[in-house]
This record gives structure tokens, sequence and C-alpha cells, in this order.
């Protein structure tokens, strides 16, 4: 995850142990995420993503990429791989 440091300019690790980082951002920063936008695209665990998801490299993985806004200022850009046998991916419009 990539903060930008000028909002964030006090955040530690620590706070994000503490609290989600959603929350962190709201009640220590007064911001809040207004828009996300994420994509998911097909690609292999590499071997040091491997050790940390308790798996192979070069099995199946999703590669997920968000994009976080407060309004239109780009607050958080996350890369995230998950294992292909345990990805599920649950949609709900309302």
């Amino acid at each position: 995850t990539y903060l930008p440091k000028k909002i964030f300019p006090k955040l530690t690790a620590t706070d994000l142990v503490q609290k989600p980082m959603y929350d962190v951002f709201r009640d220590d920063y007064n911001v809040q995420v207004t828009r996300a936008v994420e994509s998911f695209s097909a690609a292999f665990i590499r071997q040091e993503e491997a050790e940390y998801l308790d798996t192979q490299a070069n099995l199946p993985a999703m590669l997920i990429k968000r994009y976080a806004y407060f309004h239109d200022q780009l607050i958080e850009y996350t890369i995230s791989v998950a294992r292909g046998d345990k990805f599920v991916y649950t949609v709900e419009l309302t």
C-alpha cells in the first residue's frame, strides 16, 4: 500500500496495527474514501509472494490493484496478490 505523506504526515505502521486503515484516515486525518476503483487480473505467484502466502511459486493468482480517492485526490494505491485456489470475488449492488 502506498499512501501520500503530504496527506498523512504522521502516519505510522503502529497506527495501522491498532485500527483499520480507513478508520485512521477518518478519525485522525478527517479524510474519508469517497470513491475506489479496483482492477483484477490473472497472474502467477512469485517466489517472495509464495513465502507470504504459504504456497508455491508459479501457481495461478489474482493481482488486485486498488485506487482510493478522497473526492478527486488519490489517497491510497494498493497492490495485492491473492492465491488462485483461495480467491473469492463477491459484488453486491444496492
